[in-house]
């Protein structure tokens, strides 16, 4: 459901433990954006990950941020640039670079509850990621959110 809402230039904070399932999350986004999920893979080493989707309109970038050692590593890296239009972008880890984050953007936070169970708190900062959240309020709240 994320996914399909998305819109250039949005940015999905994912952030939790190990094992968490931020890495599925991103894939769920993706495969609302019709890039398949397969394709979408843990940038863990590459720090990012570009996609485009089959219609060739719509980009996805999987950051992140775990091996990075803080803001100025980050800020040298040129993520930066995939915090804006055209791309939708889910960011793991966020924590590590606060200040690369732009300051419309949904935060996610998935916890363990349980050994299948996770909580999914979502958080809109902004006008435009409040919008996203309210859509999905709106159609009855998410059994998943991606």
């Amino acid at each position: 459901m994320l996914g399909e809402l998305a819109y250039d230039g949005m940015c999905v904070a994912l952030s939790g433990e190990l094992g968490t399932g931020k890495t599925v999350l991103a894939k769920g986004i993706a495969e609302g954006m019709q890039i398949a999920p397969e394709e979408v893979v843990s940038p863990s080493f590459t720090i990012a990950r570009q996609y485009e989707a089959k219609d060739g309109r719509r980009r996805f970038c999987h950051v992140d941020l775990y091996r990075l050692s803080g803001e100025v590593e980050a800020e040298s890296s040129g993520l930066h640039d995939y915090m804006c239009p055209p791309w939708v972008t889910a960011v793991e880890w966020p924590e590590r670079a606060p200040t690369l984050l732009p300051s419309d953007r949904i935060e996610i936070r998935l916890t363990h509850a349980g050994e299948c169970v996770r909580r999914v708190d979502l958080k809109a900062l902004g006008e435009d990621s409040s919008n996203v959240l309210y859509q999905i309020r709106e159609i009855g709240g998410p059994r998943r959110i991606y």
